[in-house]
């Protein structure tokens, strides 16, 4: 808790004076209280825009809009703060109710106003395999689990070599340390389910809300959860663009779907798992030049 609150004085501290205007074919932003920063770019090196909602801006109804812009590389002796500011791209506003970004971005970059509306959700199947895949493979709630029965394990045998050993323990430090593995077991434990819980109602969350849309001009891919991000770019932007699928989603008929942008120093891969194959497919048929005429 103090270090969320010192990290959101640090946010008001930094974006204080916020300003964002457009001039000409150029945005210009600045903002902070201690240390000014200025920040301008040419509408032709926006690669993408992205709306972004960490969970506590979900609760709230806010976001933060950035635009995905081209960067130079950067020297191995940069400052930390260059380089994600640099990952960032260029935040055009870092707290907004979601019912202002289409006024914000119809301002500011007019020229991503045809954004597509007719969204194709993941599979059906990636429910199933998002659960899997969030709160079990990759689930930090089953792992310590794991780690909590393993430890009770390998406690156990000590035990019983110790008993057997013949090393007498007087009955006061046997009784603290009975008791101060129970509550570390029971504390791991509850700890794992708490954390398997919200992996499940992540990966629930994500397949509900994930998504990929495209048109003659720009495609969009949404990956929801307890935070969510949604990135929009034009065709004409996407360097390269593939789909891949592993053995256990070639039976359940899901492709991954990446497209990579210049964003950034080397390029940015906007990707989502688990579309269904035949709207990979059309995906790449869109994607082949050509596929938008």
């Amino acid at each position: 808790l103090v270090l969320w609150v010192f990290s959101a004085l640090g946010s008001c501290i930094g974006y204080g004076g916020f300003k964002a205007r457009r001039r000409n074919n150029r945005i210009e932003v600045e903002h902070g209280l201690l240390q000014h920063t200025f920040q301008g770019i040419d509408i032709d090196r926006v690669q993408s825009v992205v709306v972004k909602q960490s969970f506590i801006r979900r609760l709230l109804g806010y976001c933060e809009l950035s635009l995905g812009k081209i960067d130079a590389g950067t020297d191995e002796d940069s400052s930390n703060q260059k380089n994600t500011l640099a990952n960032q791209g260029i935040i055009i506003h870092p707290f907004v109710k979601m019912n202002r970004v289409p006024e914000i971005l119809a301002g500011l970059v007019p020229e991503f106003s045809d954004l597509p509306q007719e969204a194709k959700p993941v599979a059906k199947v990636a429910l199933r395999r998002a659960v899997l895949r969030q709160s079990i493979w990759f689930g930090g709630g089953f792992w310590l689990a794991v780690v909590v029965t393993v430890c009770l394990v390998v406690f156990g045998w000590v035990n019983g070599e110790v008993v057997t050993g013949g090393i007498e323990l007087d009955s006061e430090d046997l009784f603290l340390l009975s008791i101060g593995w129970n509550v570390i077991v029971v504390g791991g434990y509850a700890l794992a389910a708490i954390l398997f819980v919200i992996d499940v109602v992540n990966a629930v969350l994500w397949a509900r809300e994930s998504s990929f849309a495209y048109n003659h001009r720009f495609m969009q891919v949404s990956n929801g959860g307890l935070s969510r991000e949604t990135v929009s770019f034009p065709r004409q932007k996407i360097q390269f663009g593939c789909t891949k699928s592993n053995p256990l989603q070639r039976r359940a008929g899901t492709d991954t779907l990446l497209a990579t942008t210049a964003a950034g120093s080397g390029g940015t891969t906007t990707t989502l798992i688990d579309a269904s194959h035949a709207d990979a497919m059309a995906w790449l048929d869109w994607l082949k030049p050509g596929g938008n005429q």
